[in-house]
């Protein structure tokens, strides 16, 4: 019961500041494990705001084809082609402290998509996360933490390759680091967010680990690259956007929100309005000059949710409580992918129309963390 406490205790943490063990064989699609595949009509559930459950399948509807459990672990990275899963992994290590407050750690792995074959890549003292590919596939950068603190490093992406870390210079000292971190699209830059209190600033890091640039102001957390010139971040419960060449230049609000993502294509802003007992999804169209257009579709979901784009920038995955669910914003209506989890810790979709997500199933009766692949036709 302490482990699971402690693990929840780090998971609203890392909400906050944004808005792992097994046998090494992979999974039987079965397994034991009651991952249930979604259906797009169910008597039980009720709309969720403006958004209707489709009554049943179309041809030019996303079908499930099936879910099989990969690896224990978290997930935290494809590469671009679709082809090799980053995620975390403990090992299955037997925990040295008795009173079971904390895991031991995790460390980086790569898995074959295809084989589900697995490399070790990084070890060390501290559990390992919070990581992602250079936009080439050829770097990694990633977070090492011990309770909350988090320190963020860079590495070759191969087994056993140096660590470089990020650090920066004076006047940091009493500033804590806050996941994630984030590329630029040319691979050149990692930005990193640190705040403490309602101070902040990001800082921008080389792939040798130096510091380039830094930006402050008030708590400042979920840096992304709009593009090489603009960033977007939080600030002061606003997703603001900021040219990072001009000297001068001072954020630009696009609309009040604690967490966000960006489609693929750039044309669509999935954001969480503000916090509360009840959270929304908003996703609004978003012009070439940073304006966000009118609200396409919303859906409410509670606090641990997790949302991301398709490659092709058509659908919204997103979780609610123990299910992954699917929007799509131009016809507005969802459709269940999966469901029977606890809670869901991590959601990606590949190029190769494939889901992967980790999670906390409900019928294990334990607090191991697996991860899973939905294949989609």
């Amino acid at each position: 019961m302490k482990r699971m406490m402690y693990l929840l205790v780090v998971v609203i943490l890392v909400i906050g500041l944004v808005g792992c063990s097994g046998s090494g064989q992979p999974g039987d699609p079965d397994n034991g494990q009651n991952v249930n595949q979604g259906e797009t009509g169910n008597d039980n559930k009720e709309p969720n705001g403006d958004v209707t459950i489709i009554p049943r399948d179309k041809d030019q509807e996303i079908e499930v084809v099936g879910i099989d459990e990969l690896h224990r672990g978290r997930a935290w990275d494809i590469t671009p082609d679709g082809k090799t899963l980053l995620f975390s992994w403990d090992e299955d290590a037997v925990e040295k402290d008795s009173g079971g407050e904390v895991r031991p750690p995790a460390f980086l792995y790569a898995m074959n998509l295809v084989d589900q074959t697995i490399e070790k890549l990084s070890t060390g003292a501290m559990n390992q996360g919070f990581a992602s590919y250079s936009p080439d596939g050829k770097l990694i950068a990633f977070m090492e933490n011990e309770g909350e603190v988090f320190f963020s490093f860079v590495m070759e992406n191969r087994a056993n390759a140096d660590k470089v870390a990020l650090k920066g210079g004076k006047g940091d000292n009493i500033l804590l680091t806050a996941p994630p971190l984030n590329w630029s699209p040319d691979g050149e830059l990692i930005a990193v967010s640190e705040f403490y209190m309602n101070n902040g600033q990001i800082k921008f890091f080389n792939t040798k680990g130096s510091e380039k640039k830094v930006i402050t102001g008030n708590k400042m957390t979920i840096p992304w690259f709009l593009d090489r010139e603009t960033l977007l971040f939080i600030e002061d419960r606003a997703i603001v956007a900021l040219d990072i060449t001009a000297a001068d230049a001072v954020p630009k609000q696009i609309t009040a929100g604690i967490d966000y993502v960006v489609s693929p294509n750039k044309q669509r802003l999935a954001y969480i309005p503000e916090a509360g007992d009840e959270l929304k999804i908003k996703v609004a169209a978003l012009d070439g000059n940073i304006e966000l257009g009118s609200v396409l579709a919303e859906v409410n979901v509670g606090w641990g949710y997790q949302f991301t784009w398709s490659p092709d920038s058509q659908y919204l995955l997103y979780t609610d409580g123990g299910s992954v669910w699917l929007l799509n914003p131009e016809t507005n209506v969802k459709k269940e992918l999966a469901s029977g989890m606890n809670f869901i810790l991590n959601l990606h979709w590949s190029t190769n129309n494939e889901i992967i997500f980790s999670a906390m199933p409900a019928d294990t009766g334990d607090d191991i963390v697996r991860t899973y692949r939905i294949e989609l036709k």
